[in-house]
C-alpha cells in the first residue's frame, strides 16, 4: 500500500471537480448529523455547476485484530481476525455486500504480528514475524485452507506462479552477536535465520518457488547484493526479467522458473558495478567511472552509452524514469539517447503506482499532480489531496483527504490518463488505509473496523 500523509495549511481544491473540498468547509459542519446540508451549501457555491456525483453507499462494517491486516478484492474482503484464548492467529473472509461471513482459517498459533500482503491468482500470501524471523503462508482464497508456508518473506514475480525469496550470507569472521551484548548505536545485520552480525552480508542466495505448491524450484549460488526484478502484470514466465549482479561483477538475467542464465554481461574491474531496470531499460554503471550504458532488458543488446562528466554521479529510478544525480539535484534521461531531459526540482519525489506517475512535495509535504510517463507534461492538479491508493495496471486510483484527525473524510478517484479528478463524495470518517477494488472502497475508521463502501460513477 502506497500511502502518503500530509498536514496542510489550508483547505483542498481537488482538480476539476466544480464541487471539490474548499477551504470554506470547516469538520464542524460536516458532522454526521449534518453531512447533508454540508453537502447542499458546498454544491451551492458553484453556482451553475451540475449536481454533484452520486454519495456513497456504505455497505458494511468488519472487525479487524489489532495486529492484522485486510485485503479488499473485486468479491471478497478478507480480515485479520480476532485471537480466542489459546488459538494462533486467523483470516476470515466476507462476502463485500452484506459482510456475510464465507469462511475462518487459522493459518498459524505463533503469537507475533502478522498481515494480509496480497492475492496472486486464487491464493493469499500472509506475511509473519516468529521470533524475529519472517515466514509466508499461503491460503486458499477460496477455501481458507494452508497451501503451504516456508521461512522468509517471498516476493511473488509478476507472472503469478513464481516466488522470491532472498537469503543474507555472512562471512565466518563475522559471527553471530549476543543480543544482550548489542548497544542501540552500533550497526548489525539480522540474518533471515533471526541471527544478529556485526558486519554485513558479503552476499545473498536466491530461492524461487512454485506458489501454488510451495515446491522448491531452484536455489542460486551466492550472488552480490543487487538484485533487480521488474514486476509486469499479466505476462508470460519467459518476460519476467530477473537480473541479477554475480560477485565477481557481472550482470546476468536469469529465467525465473529454472535459475538458469539466458544473457550475461561481462565484468568491468573488481568491484560490482550500479544497476537500475526502468521500463524496458537496463542501466549499468562501473564502479569508480563516470560512464554509464543502457541495454535492452529483452536481449541485453546495447541502446546507448554516454559520458556522465564525473564518477560522482550515480544512476537511478526516479519514478519510472531513468536518472542520474547525487545529494545536490537530479537529471531526468532521454530513454532513447541517454540525453538529459529536464532538472528534477530537489524538493520533489515521485511516486509510480499502475499506470499513475505521481509528483509531491518531499520538503513540506503535499500531493502536486500526475504526468505523462513520456512526455512529461502535467496530467492532473492534486493540489489538496493527501493520500493516495496502490493502484493496479489500467486501474484508476483512490485520493483521499481528511478533514481533521476525526474526520471525515473526502474521497476522490482518478483514472490513468484523466485530467481530472472525479470526486466521488464524504464520508463521516476518519479513512486511513484504503484500498480500492473494482466499485469497492475499504478503509480502517479510529476504531478496530474496516468500513466498506460501494461508488456509482
Amino acid at each position: 500500500m502506497i500511502e502518503i500523509e500530509i498536514d496542510l495549511d489550508r483547505e483542498p481544491t481537488a482538480a476539476g471537480t466544480r464541487a471539490a473540498p474548499g477551504p470554506w468547509v470547516t469538520a464542524r459542519r460536516l458532522r454526521t448529523g449534518a453531512l447533508a446540508v454540508s453537502l447542499a451549501l458546498l454544491l451551492a457555491a458553484g453556482g451553475s455547476a451540475p449536481p454533484g456525483p452520486p454519495p456513497l453507499t456504505e455497505l458494511t462494517t468488519l472487525t479487524v485484530a489489532p495486529d492484522q491486516g485486510f485485503l479488499l478484492t473485486a468479491d471478497r474482503v478478507f480480515v485479520g481476525a480476532e485471537r480466542t484464548a489459546g488459538s494462533g492467529r486467523s483470516i476470515s473472509a466476507h462476502e463485500p455486500g452484506r459482510g456475510r461471513l464465507l469462511w475462518t482459517s487459522e493459518y498459524d498459533r505463533d503469537p507475533g504480528a502478522g498481515g494480509l500482503v496480497e492475492q496472486v491468482g486464487d491464493g493469499l500470501l500472509v506475511r509473519t514475524m516468529e521470533d524475529d524471523v519472517p515466514h509466508t503462508t499461503a491460503v486458499d482464497a477460496r477455501t481458507g485452507a494452508v497451501r503451504w508456508s516456508v521461512a522468509g518473506s517471498v516476493e511473488a514475480l509478476a507472472d503469478g506462479r513464481t516466488g522470491l525469496l532472498q537469503e543474507h550470507i555472512f562471512s565466518p569472521d563475522a559471527g553471530p552477536v549476543d543480543p544482550g551484548s548489542r548497544s542501540p548505536s552500533s550497526g548489525y545485520w539480522r540474518s533471515s535465520s533471526g541471527l544478529t552480525y556485526v558486519a554485513p552480508p558479503i552476499g545473498l542466495v536466491l530461492h524461487a518457488i512454485d506458489l501454488d505448491t510451495g515446491r522448491p524450484l531452484w536455489d542460486s549460488v551466492p550472488v552480490a547484493d543487487g538484485v533487480s526484478v521488474r514486476r509486469w502484470s499479466g505476462v508470460p514466465v519467459e518476460d519476467v526479467p530477473l537480473v541479477v549482479t554475480t560477485l565477481d561483477g557481472r550482470v546476468q538475467r536469469w529465467d525465473v522458473r529454472t535459475g538458469g542464465p539466458r544473457h550475461s554481461l561481462p565484468a568491468v574491474g573488481t568491484e560490482q558495478p550500479a544497476v537500475v531496470v526502468v521500463g524496458d531499460l537496463l542501466a549499468l554503471q562501473r564502479a569508480d567511472a563516470a560512464e554509464l550504458s543502457a541495454y535492452d532488458i529483452d536481449t541485453f543488446a546495447r541502446r546507448w552509452q554516454r559520458d556522465l562528466g564525473s564518477p560522482e554521479l550515480s544512476v537511478g529510478d526516479c519514478g519510472g524514469r531513468l536518472c542520474v544525480g547525487n545529494g545536490l539535484g537530479w537529471r531526468l534521461l532521454d530513454p532513447v539517447t541517454g540525453a538529459d531531459a529536464a532538472e528534477i526540482d530537489h524538493r520533489t519525489a515521485w511516486v509510480v503506482t499502475g499506470d499513475h506517475r505521481v509528483e509531491m512535495r518531499s520538503d513540506e509535504g503535499g500531493l502536486i499532480r500526475t504526468v505523462d510517463p513520456v512526455s512529461g507534461r502535467t496530467l492532473a492538479d492534486l493540489t489538496g489531496w493527501t493520500t493516495i491508493t496502490t493502484a493496479l495496471p489500467g486501474a484508476p486510483m483512490l485520493l483521499t483527504r481528511e478533514l481533521s484527525i476525526i474526520g471525515p473524510t473526502w474521497f476522490g478517484l482518478l483514472a490513468p490518463d484523466a485530467t481530472e479528478v472525479h470526486l466521488l463524495g464524504l464520508v463521516p470518517y476518519r479513512a486511513t488505509g484504503c484500498q480500492l477494488a473494482a466499485d469497492l472502497i475499504a478503509c480502517k475508521d479510529r476504531s478496530d473496523s474496516v468500513r466498506l463502501w460501494r461508488y456509482r460513477r
